[in-house]
């Protein structure tokens, strides 16, 4: 969104964009049945801290000032592991993935007809939350 722009101005808002991040992550699963399963099931917690980092974006299409550059990611995970055989798995997992965003100053100017793109009350920081959740077949050997 341009800070500077009129609500209705066909320049006031751009995208979506495609962007492509990089995300590393260093995570500690915690199995709550520990080494055993009950009946073939194996359920897990789990919570991780990592790093996301813009590789290929357009940038400040605005003028705004704004850049994601990098963020310290943290994520959370919950999730059960099937062991339907001797080797075979299905794991079923749901996370959690958040970062914290910075804005510019211009997200507090005043555009012409009056309105902002964040109130002024408001922090210039917030946490964005990506949550998803995956199915996977695996293969012990």
């Amino acid at each position: 969104v341009g800070p500077a722009a009129n609500p209705g101005a066909p320049g006031r808002r751009t995208g979506p964009v495609d962007t492509e991040l990089l995300f590393t992550e260093l995570a500690l699963q915690l199995r709550l049945t520990g080494g055993k399963t009950w009946h073939g099931l194996a359920p897990y917690i789990g919570t991780g801290f990592g790093l996301a980092v813009d590789l290929r974006s357009p940038g400040d299409t605005t003028g705004s000032g704004y850049a994601f550059r990098r963020h310290l990611t943290l994520s959370g995970t919950t999730g059960v592991r099937w062991h339907v055989a001797q080797k075979l798995t299905v794991q079923l997992d749901a996370r959690a993935l958040m970062w914290r965003l910075n804005y510019p100053i211009s997200f507090h100017s005043t555009a012409p007809d009056g309105s902002r793109v964040i109130p002024a009350t408001k922090p210039l920081t917030d946490w964005t939350l990506h949550p998803w959740v995956s199915v996977g077949i695996g293969w012990i050997f």
